[in-house]
């Protein structure tokens, strides 16, 4: 639709703020900071399919959110961003229906509550470390987790209460090859 921008209603304070009063990064701010670095224009089509098991009967779909864009310069043409957002109780497994041309590895960058399960937290952690300005207000190193291609083959495992990025360094996909990013 053209939109470049993102305008938030609330910056400050409340509920759904970016920084709090002491202006201290919220877990919005975090979000917003990685689906910037990462996430670019162009948006691909994705599909949501039911489960397959026991558990079926119990899932949610309401719950489950997935999207994927070509990734930002920061990664090789042709790379892919797939993001999520678990708010089921359980977890779940993200498996890729495989393409042909996936190959490499993959990084991911999993947001979690602080304490985990409290969507109403202040703090969030991303791949197990807390996020927060250092002493001298200077940002953390926003590191993904390493995921090699047989392993991401298999698929990862999504924790409850969750929000993540996957990016596919080597999906050569052809819409994020050929129409730049």
């Amino acid at each position: 639709m053209g939109i470049d921008v993102v305008v938030r209603q609330t910056f400050l304070e409340a509920s759904y703020a970016l920084i709090d009063s002491d202006f201290n990064p919220l877990p919005d701010y975090w979000l917003t900071l990685l689906y910037k670095r990462l996430v670019g224009g162009k948006v691909l089509n994705t599909t949501l399919h039911q489960c397959k098991g026991d558990n079926c009967t119990l899932y949610d779909r309401s719950k489950v959110r997935i999207y994927a864009h070509c990734a930002k310069n920061k990664y090789r043409k042709g790379s892919i961003v797939i993001y999520f957002i678990n708010l089921w109780s359980r977890k779940l497994h993200l498996a890729l229906q495989p393409f042909a041309g996936l190959t490499g590895q993959g990084y991911l960058y999993l947001l979690e509550p602080s304490p985990p399960g409290n969507l109403t937290s202040k703090s969030i952690r991303l791949n197990g470390v807390t996020l927060k300005l250092s002493s001298t207000n200077t940002f953390p190193r926003l590191r993904p987790t390493r995921i090699d291609e047989s392993k991401l083959k298999l698929g990862i495992k999504i924790p409850s209460f969750t929000y993540g990025f996957l990016v596919l360094s080597g999906a050569n996909a052809p819409a994020c090859i050929n129409n730049g990013i």
